[in-house]
């Protein structure tokens, strides 16, 4: 599923030009507009292309472009601009070379496992969290729940780039898919609730909102 946000005052021929396309293609997706950027901190859903007008980051920066991101796993980067009014062959063109590009970035990303002796891949802005339980670690996505072994703390390694954290020696969790931390536990995307060590829920609070605040700080210019 390929998630696409719009963030415009005047998102509407912008929406009918990528969803004509994207039809046309038969490319599973949904689209969402907005008109305050701070829908990716507060949506807190993981946007694979963002649309958004230039003035939403700049406010003393007036051209009538938009800033087309692709993002990759915790990194929301500056892509490309399309100047308004909007053609189809250049929104067309922006939108295909962005595909390309996630797809370039995706197949770099997937994580490797073994589920009773067959290989699986599992890209991490899949995961909403790995619970280590019974010399096992299950894998907890969207779709489906897997059972390998591993070790929790090599996953934390090379996790340490993608947003992942521990809030408890059994659990590594997906910072994107969190959506409320309190002393109960950590309140996931998917209506799971994850235990927080004690001694570690001040300093896990602080950890997510600089994660937080990083996020935001990354789609500036």
């Amino acid at each position: 599923m390929l998630n696409i946000v719009i963030i415009s005052r005047y998102s509407s021929d912008l929406e009918r030009i990528i969803s004509s396309y994207l039809e046309r293609k038969n490319i599973e997706f949904s689209l969402y507009t907005y008109q305050s950027c701070l829908a990716l901190l507060n949506k807190k859903d993981f946007f694979d292309i963002v649309y958004m007008d230039i003035h939403f980051l700049k406010k003393t920066v007036l051209f009538p472009y938009i800033l087309v991101f692709t993002n990759t796993i915790s990194i929301l980067r500056t892509f490309s601009m399309i100047e308004r009014p909007n053609s189809v062959q250049e929104v067309e063109q922006q939108l295909i070379l962005s595909l390309k590009k996630l797809k370039e970035d995706k197949k770099r990303s997937y994580l490797k496992f073994k589920e009773n002796k067959a290989a699986i891949y599992i890209h991490p802005r899949e995961i909403i969290y790995f619970e280590y339980s019974n010399r096992k670690i299950r894998i907890v996505t969207n779709i489906k729940v897997y059972n390998v072994y591993c070790s929790l703390k090599k996953l934390q390694a090379t996790l340490e780039n993608y947003s992942f954290a521990m809030p408890h020696k059994a659990f590594l969790v997906n910072l994107y898919e969190i959506r409320k931390i309190s002393f109960e536990g950590i309140f996931l995307s998917n209506g799971d609730i994850i235990p927080i060590a004690k001694r570690n829920v001040v300093k896990f609070k602080v950890l997510y909102k600089q994660f937080r605040q990083n996020y935001m700080n990354s789609i500036a210019i």
